[in-house]
């Protein structure tokens, strides 16, 4: 005998309408369901049993409704009345009720009882049942109980402890001949054994469901079918999960077209009974793929190498976009598939500065394909876990439903769910997906499978860890030769140089293109820390400690991670730009000068002037070309550029910044230069540098509803006068229409145009400053 692996197939709800007694014995009728229980009445008061001071049983009628069923009643008529009335089944038609009764007993029989079962029948309509009968074959001597009517109306089957049965309480058949009930006939030893067979039912096809603590199953009492053919009963099977469990499973009826029924259980409430509703699933969990690790999120973890312990130094592993953790241990999830840089770095908390970085390498991230989720390995017994299955991805096709088989006969149709195990052992749970083809529109399914063992909580009182994320944890470092990195460049330094020449003796070395400068050679990195202290305090300020074997840069991926790092390469010739930041009477204004890659808009640094003088300096290396800015809080914006690739000589650049309250911008004689506005020569296309400029503005002026701009064009008198007042409208009128396209209201911003009118320098070499965009900033009434 071998049980039936259905579990991948029904759903299984336990009904609302159970109550604190027991309910066992559904039965589907046309307009609802008809089952026992021995639950109190409405006012708590119930007839009890003098054998076990349990409420007598009762049967009930639940209406079908939209929700499912609803409140149960009595039986009416000659029905529930003095004693027990219990499990029954009705006739095709609904008209005949053959069901269970208590008979007490004029004399105790020999054991002491004082009543015995016996199965009587009933005429019932509209829930009312009258003309009740008993079955000729009840006797004083054994009891008669859990009548199953055939479908035909032929033959009955019922539970009984006639003599000279195969012991407990066996399964015997009668036949109806001539409106007459046969003499019970043993099912015979296949079916019936020295325990106990129970709850009958016959299904459309005429195959018997039962129940029996007698043959082997899941433990207590478990649900077994059997085919009928040429008058025999051969091949009983135990139906499995999630029908059967370790705990008493009976009462199986199920409808003609087989797709759900009904079935007891008391799984959830032990010695109390309850119903449960099984129904076929529209998702078949067939040749499931097992599921691979894909998540996005990782556990990044890495032994201690230094001693932290007593110098101010932290662990931070640094993902990129900003993007920073603290610990030795860390989680983190990416928002896409593909290759990350991580970086293992150890901080100065003193500094907030870099002290070393220990590890850099690259993470591959696989994009996710197919059904998944995430969940331990391990899960501790009765203890609620998450499931999501939103990250399933279907390659060409779109997921229309979610379904988890948990493996214990809990199937939930959901993207999103939780669930818990009442009992340790190994389960095996699955995710299916119903897709859409966005191709050809075909639907399919898919599934996966994973392992869950189950255990008691005692189980993680000596584990470390506990996580539901894969572990990476770096490779271990130490053996290395430690020293202080003072700068790389490109390009070959001096090491006479007087940058050089108070740090003691400076080595260089070659790695993969960078040239390399260090001072100090230890075999521990926490002795660097006195060193790295000193040079930083000699002026090296982006100082920091690597470790090297061999002349080659081994606390990184690779040596390219410090050519990343632009205060690197403040050692190739840089151009010093200075001033002062002041305000329209002179006075030093307190602020933060904003440095970008100008092409590209790639903030590269910050700068605070100082807030006595208003002084500021920027080290800026050659090569390339910058916009600086400021936004300051009361003042119209500034911004200029500068442009370092021409190969030119100069080694600093002075440039005083005046900043134009808005309180002075009504007067029409005043109005700002805005220097990183560019179009094509003769021309009032914007090149694509501008962009920069006018989103910051753009974004500036949603932060002052209450202000109006005006924006004026400016040309050179190269060409013709009236070309240039065209020329110069055109192009205003383009600054306006970007305006526009960002948010900003038409009515705020106001258009004129001055042509070669308003010029900077009549100088004819230097007639390109002429062409220039001004804007005023004026309070809105």
């Amino acid at each position: 005998m071998s049980a039936q692996n259905i579990s991948n197939s029904y759903s299984i709800e336990r009904l609302e309408i159970n109550s604190d007694g027991s309910e066992i014995s559904p039965i589907m009728v046309s307009n609802g369901l008809v089952f026992v229980s021995n639950r109190l009445d409405e006012i708590g008061i119930a007839r009890v049993s003098d054998s076990n001071s349990e409420p007598f049983f009762k049967v009930y009628f639940s209406p079908k409704t939209e929700l499912g069923y609803g409140k149960p009643v009595k039986l009416a008529g000659d029905l529930n009345k003095k004693f027990s009335e219990g499990p029954a089944s009705f006739s095709t038609d609904g008209k005949s009720l053959y069901f269970t009764r208590n008979i007490p007993l004029r004399t105790p029989t020999k054991s002491g009882k004082k009543a015995r079962m016996g199965i009587f029948t009933a005429t019932c309509n509209d829930n009312i049942c009258t003309d009740v009968k008993e079955f000729p074959h009840n006797k004083a001597e054994f009891s008669l109980g859990h009548p199953c009517l055939s479908p035909n109306g032929n033959f009955i089957i019922f539970s009984s402890n006639i003599a000279g049965g195969y012991g407990g309480s066996d399964l015997y058949v009668s036949y109806l001949k001539d409106n007459k009930w046969g003499k019970p006939l043993n099912l015979g030893k296949e079916i019936n054994t020295s325990r106990n067979e129970v709850f009958p039912f016959i299904n459309a096809q005429g195959k018997l469901y039962f129940s029996s603590d007698g043959h082997a199953g899941l433990g207590g009492l478990d649900i077994y079918n059997v085919n009928y053919s040429n008058f025999e009963w051969r091949g009983v099977q135990n139906i499995g999960a999630p029908f059967n469990s370790q705990f008493d499973d009976f009462s199986y009826s199920e409808s003609p077209d087989k797709t759900n029924g009904f079935f007891c259980s008391d799984r959830e409430r032990k010695y109390k009974d309850d119903i449960f509703k099984f129904q076929l699933s529209s998702f078949v969990f067939t040749e499931c793929d097992t599921l691979k690790q894909q998540s996005y999120c990782r556990t990044f973890y890495e032994d201690k190498t230094i001693n932290t312990d007593s110098l101010p130094l932290i662990y931070e592993w640094d993902f990129g976009n900003g993007i920073k953790k603290r610990g030795l241990e860390v989680n983190h999830c990416f928002e896409t598939p593909g290759v990350h840089t991580i970086n293992l770095n150890i901080v100065d908390l003193v500094t907030n500065q870099l002290y070393m970085n220990e590890a850099s390498y690259d993470l591959t991230i696989e994009e996710i394909k197919g059904p998944y989720f995430t969940l331990s390995d391990t899960i501790l017994a009765n203890t609620a876990f998450e499931l999501d299955a939103s990250q399933s991805k279907i390659a060409k096709a779109n997921v229309l439903k979610y379904y988890w088989d948990m493996g214990d006969g809990t199937l939930v149709e959901s993207k999103a769910t939780s669930h818990s195990y009442k009992a340790p052992g190994d389960y095996f749970l699955r995710l299916g997906v119903n897709c859409r083809d966005s191709i050809n529109f075909a639907t399919f399914n898919k599934c996966v499978v994973k392992k869950i063992n189950v255990t008691e909580p005692s189980y993680f009182k000596d584990k470390k860890r506990y996580a539901y994320k894969p572990y990476f944890q770096i490779k271990d470092k130490r053996g290395n030769v430690y020293k202080i990195q003072l700068a790389t460049s490109k390009e070959k330094l001096n090491l006479d140089a007087y940058y050089f020449k108070e740090t003691g003796k400076v080595e260089e070395y070659y790695d993969r293109g960078v040239f390399g400068y260090t001072v100090g050679n230890f075999d521990k990195p926490e002795l660097c820390y006195p060193e790295l202290k000193r040079v930083r305090e000699k002026g090296f300020k982006e100082a920091m400690v690597i470790a090297m074997k061999e002349d080659k840069v081994v606390s990184g991926y690779d040596s390219s991670f410090f050519i990343k790092l632009p205060s690197h390469f403040k050692f190739v010739r840089v151009v010093t730009l200075h001033g002062k930041v002041l305000d329209h009477n002179g006075k030093p204004i307190k602020t933060i000068i904003k440095l970008d890659e100008l092409y590209s808009g790639t903030l590269l640094d910050e700068f605070k002037t100082d807030s006595l003088t208003g002084k500021y300096s920027i080290e800026l290396p050659i090569d390339k070309a910058y916009a600086y800015y400021i936004y300051q809080e009361g003042y119209f914006p500034f911004s200029n550029f500068i442009d370092l690739t021409k190969g030119n000589d100069i080694s600093e650049i002075r440039s005083d910044i005046f900043l134009m309250g808005f309180n002075k911008m009504s007067d029409d004689s005043l109005s700002v230069r805005i220097n990183n506005i560019f179009f094509t020569p003769d021309n009032h296309t914007l090149k694509p540098e501008s962009v920069h400029e006018l989103k910051r503005l753009s974004a500036y002026l949603c932060n002052h509803p209450n202000s109006k701009l005006i924006v004026e064009g400016h040309t050179d008198n190269v060409g013709d006068k009236y070309s240039k007042i065209i020329l110069s409208q055109q192009r205003a009128d383009e600054v306006k229409k970007y305006l526009i396209e960002q948010g900003c209201g038409p009515d705020k911003i106001e258009v004129k145009a001055f042509g070669e009118s308003k010029p900077l320098t009549f100088s004819p070499k230097l007639q390109h400053i002429n062409n220039r965009i001004e804007m005023r900033i004026m309070p809105v009434n």
